[in-house]
C-alpha cells in the first residue's frame, strides 16, 4: 500500500455475495462510502473483480463464489482471511428467481431456490463466525424480500425461500447475539436493477400497474437498499439485532384494494 499499511489496518472488512451488479454492488459502494474495505463474491470472477475495481476504497478485493459450494465459500473466507485478517460484515445478497406455478415447479428447482436463498445465506454465516467473533463488532445483514410477507403468485420457491430466510436471521440473531454478532435482514421491494428494468422494457411486466401499489408510486433504487445494508451492518444500528427492515416505498403497509374516496 502507498502509506506503508497492511490491508487489515485500513479499516473494517466487509463481504457481500452476489456483489458484482445491481442490489449487491450498491451494498457494496455504500459500505466502501463508510470506509469498509470491500470483498465482492459472485458466480463469474471477471465481473466480481472489475466491479471491485470500481468502488472507491483503498483496497478491494473480487472473489468468484457459488454460494452452495461449501469450497467455495471455504476459499472465499480464506482469501479474506489471508489478505485482511478479518472481517466484520458479512451481507448475504445471492439469490436466482425461477417464476413458475406451484404445479409446474420441477423439484430441482424447488431444491435450487432453497440452496441459494436459505443455504448459501447458512454456509457463509457458518463459515465466517469465527472471523466475525474476532471483530467484536461483527454483523451480518441477510438480503430477504417483501415477498415473503405478502406473496406473488407464481413464486412459491422463492417466496418460501425468503420466508425461511428471515426465520433463519432471528435464530442466529437470538444465538449469537451474546458473543456480540448482530444479525438483521433487508426487505426489499420492487428495485429498478438493470435486469428488472430489461423485464419492463421488454414488455414481460407492466411497470405503470406496478406502481399504483406502491405508495410513494415509484420504483427503488439500487443504491437506496445499499444505503440501508449498510446502516445495518454499521455501528449506527448497534442496538438492532434479529429484526427486518423494509425497504419498498410503504408496498408492505398498504392495505388498499382498490380506489376510494379517501385516497385522494
Amino acid at each position: 500500500m502507498k502509506d506503508g499499511r497492511r490491508p487489515a489496518e485500513l479499516g473494517p472488512v466487509a463481504l457481500v455475495t452476489g456483489g458484482a451488479r445491481g442490489i449487491g454492488f450498491a451494498a457494496g459502494e455504500a459500505l466502501a462510502r463508510l470506509g469498509y474495505q470491500v470483498v465482492l463474491a459472485d458466480l463469474d470472477l471477471k465481473e466480481a473483480s472489475l466491479a471491485a475495481l470500481r468502488l472507491q476504497t483503498r483496497h478491494s478485493l473480487g472473489l468468484k463464489c457459488d454460494v452452495t459450494n461449501e469450497q467455495d465459500i471455504e476459499a472465499a473466507i480464506e482469501a479474506v482471511t489471508e489478505t485482511f485478517g478479518r472481517l466484520d460484515t458479512l451481507v448475504n445478497n445471492a439469490g436466482v428467481v425461477m417464476p413458475n406455478k406451484t404445479q409446474d415447479v420441477k423439484s430441482s428447482d424447488w431444491n435450487k431456490m432453497l440452496d441459494v436463498h436459505v443455504g448459501g445465506t447458512f454456509r457463509f454465516c457458518r463459515a465466517a463466525y469465527p472471523l466475525l467473533l474476532k471483530s467484536k463488532v461483527g454483523s451480518i445483514v441477510n438480503v430477504s424480500s417483501v415477498s415473503a410477507q405478502r406473496t406473488a403468485p407464481g413464486r412459491a420457491s422463492y417466496n418460501s425461500a425468503k420466508a425461511a430466510l428471515e426465520a433463519l436471521t432471528r435464530t442466529i440473531a437470538v444465538e449469537w447475539a451474546p458473543v456480540g454478532i448482530r444479525v438483521n435482514a433487508v426487505a426489499p421491494g420492487f428495485v429498478l436493477t438493470d435486469s428488472a428494468r430489461s423485464i419492463y422494457n421488454s414488455g414481460a411486466a407492466d411497470l405503470e400497474q406496478r406502481l399504483r401499489f406502491i405508495p410513494m408510486a415509484r420504483m427503488g433504487e439500487p443504491h437506496e437498499i445499499g444505503e440501508a445494508i449498510a446502516w445495518l451492518a454499521s455501528e449506527r444500528a448497534s442496538y438492532i439485532t434479529g429484526q427486518v427492515i423494509a425497504v419498498d416505498g410503504g408496498f408492505l403497509v398498504d392495505g388498499r384494494t382498490g380506489g376510494d374516496g379517501w385516497a385522494t
